[in-house]
C-alpha cells in the first residue's frame, strides 16, 4: 500500500516563472471564494478608516471590526450551510447577506435601540449588497459549487 507522504509534488508554473505547489484541479476554483472572503474582510474597514473624517476613528475602527468578524464567523459558515442546501441564487445570498447585516447590528446594542434602529436600514443594505456582491465574484459560475447530488431544495 502506497504512503501518500512519499508521493511525489507536482510544481506548477506561476507567472514569476518560478514553480509552486500545484493545487489539484478540483481546488482551484475555490481559490475565488477565499479571495472573495478576504477582498470584503478587508473593503470594508479600509473603506470605514477612509472616512474616519464622517465616522471619527473609533467608528470607523467598530464599523470595519463588526464587519470583518461578520463576513468570518457568520459569512463562512453561512455558505457551508447555503452549500449544503444547493441555495446557490443570487436572492440566497441576498436574504443571508442581509441577516448577517441586520446581525450585525447587535453589538451597538449597547448603545441603545436608537442607535440600533438608526443603523439597521444601513447594515440591512450593505449586507445585502455585500451577499450579492459575493454571489458575482464567488459563485456565479463557479462549478466548483454545484448543488451536491442530494442536496434537499427547500427553497426555489
Amino acid at each position: 500500500m502506497a504512503d501518500d507522504s512519499d508521493a511525489e509534488l507536482r510544481l506548477a508554473p506561476t507567472a514569476g516563472g518560478n514553480s509552486a505547489p500545484a493545487l489539484p484541479a478540483d481546488a482551484r476554483p475555490m481559490r475565488r471564494v477565499v479571495a472573495t472572503f478576504v477582498f470584503l474582510a478587508l473593503f470594508y474597514p479600509i473603506v470605514a478608516f477612509g472616512m474616519r473624517g464622517i465616522f471619527g476613528a473609533g467608528g470607523a475602527i467598530a464599523v470595519g471590526g463588526v464587519t470583518s468578524a461578520a463576513i468570518v464567523v457568520l459569512g463562512a459558515p453561512g455558505l457551508v450551510l447555503f452549500l449544503r442546501n444547493g441555495w446557490l441564487k443570487w436572492w440566497h445570498f441576498a436574504l443571508g447577506g442581509g441577516m448577517i447585516g441586520l446581525l450585525c447590528t447587535l453589538p451597538f446594542a449597547v448603545g441603545g435601540g436608537t442607535l440600533v434602529a438608526a443603523l439597521a436600514p444601513a447594515f440591512l443594505a450593505l449586507g445585502t449588497v455585500n451577499g450579492v456582491l459575493f454571489w458575482v465574484l464567488a459563485v456565479w459560475r463557479n462549478g466548483a459549487l454545484a448543488p451536491a447530488p442530494n442536496a434537499p431544495r427547500t427553497l426555489p
